[in-house]
């Protein structure tokens, strides 16, 4: 097993994740090929969404891509994906696979923990860790619960224009939409 490295970065003036709000909001860009595809919006409720118990008690949330056989009710995206909540018990672990060329990344939302097997850096809450390639990564909480997401994609390598909340591949793309 080929863990990934990591690195980590406060999430400064970023909003946090905390329990008050409860919900999240997942936007994928499209691959310029299915840009003209019509959306697909959902909303899912919390029934609609599994939560497994793995290794040490360890509970894993599914919203997308599979863990143990369960799957996540969110499954005809263009790319492959995976979204997961985990919350892992002090000193709980766990590992998740990963195919090799896909961008990942952790937030912590509760707690501190390791994302490394050797568990040489400790990383708090509000923080993003974000995984070079490899084909697994390795979580485990310190002396406290530990919550996090953990996402990875298959990256579309595409260029990216920005301007708020909208996102296209590049600036005539915007001039095209307005």
């Amino acid at each position: 097993m080929d863990d990934r490295r990591q690195w980590h970065y406060p999430s400064g003036d970023a909003p946090t994740l905390r329990a008050a709000y409860n919900r999240i909001s997942i936007v994928g860009e499209l691959a310029c090929f299915s840009q003209d595809d019509a959306p697909r919006y959902r909303r899912l409720t919390r029934e609609q969404i599994p939560t497994i118990i793995v290794g040490d008690g360890t509970q894993v949330t599914i919203v997308c891509g599979e863990v143990n056989g369960v799957k996540g009710p969110v499954q005809d995206i263009v790319v492959e994906a995976t979204h997961l909540r985990l919350i892992l018990e002090p000193r709980a672990a766990f590992v998740h696979q990963v195919p090799r060329g896909h961008t990942a990344f952790a937030y912590l939302f509760e707690g501190s923990g390791y994302f490394d097997p050797a568990k040489e850096q400790r990383v708090g809450s509000e923080h993003l860790v974000i995984f070079d390639d490899g084909d697994s990564i390795s979580t485990a909480a310190a002396d406290q619960t530990m919550q996090c997401l953990l996402v990875s994609g298959q990256p579309i390598k595409e260029p990216v224009a920005w301007r708020g909340p909208i996102v296209m591949n590049t600036e005539e793309k915007f001039a095209e939409s307005l």
